[in-house]
């Protein structure tokens, strides 16, 4: 059920606009499934997560908030079950993330913050994971062009170091190059 949950998921990526919305819902129907027979199946609430995110990608203002807002309460409850996947907290970091970027304000910056504190977990976990230090890196550039002056220049800054470090455990991860 997990697998066929995360092809139509998949699937669904391949889709534009409603056409995409009743595979997520499928989707999910099988992730839901999947935990019905297995309750603490944590990998099925990360992929419900990520489809959630997904789909959120696809929407805007208040159906894209609820359905970021469902996607960390399922990244919350994979962790209470596995609270050492690095991955949950990598993919709750990204959701967060891309949350923040349709913010503005203290809204976003609050967002950053907790996307940066995620990709934080998950380096304390996995420490060459240079994935979330390069999506740590690009959302410090992202928050950076909101600010003027110092705290600008302090952003970008550890942004630099970000892309730095993940460079250091991947020298040919070609987006901290790019």
């Amino acid at each position: 059920l997990n697998n066929w949950g995360f092809a139509l998921s998949n699937l669904a990526k391949t889709k534009s606009g409603k056409a995409a919305d009743p595979l997520i819902t499928a989707a999910c129907d099988k992730y839901e499934a999947a935990l019905r027979i297995k309750p603490d199946f944590h990998e099925a609430l990360n992929d419900w997560g990520l489809a959630l995110s997904d789909q959120a990608k696809t929407k805007s203002g208040k159906v894209a908030d609820d359905l970021i807002t469902a996607a960390c309460d399922k990244y919350e409850a994979a962790l209470r079950i596995k609270p050492d996947k690095h991955e949950t907290f990598y993919n709750w970091g990204n959701a967060l993330s891309d949350q923040a970027k349709t913010k503005s304000g203290t809204e976003s910056d609050s967002l950053f913050i907790e996307a940066y504190g995620k990709y934080e977990a998950a380096l304390k976990i996995k420490p060459d994971l240079h994935q979330a230090l390069t999506n740590w890196g690009c959302d410090l550039l992202n928050q950076s062009v909101t600010k003027s002056g110092r705290a600008g220049k302090v952003l970008i800054t550890e942004a630099c170091g970000k892309f730095k470090e993940a460079h250091k455990i991947n020298p040919d991860y070609r987006n901290v190059l790019g």
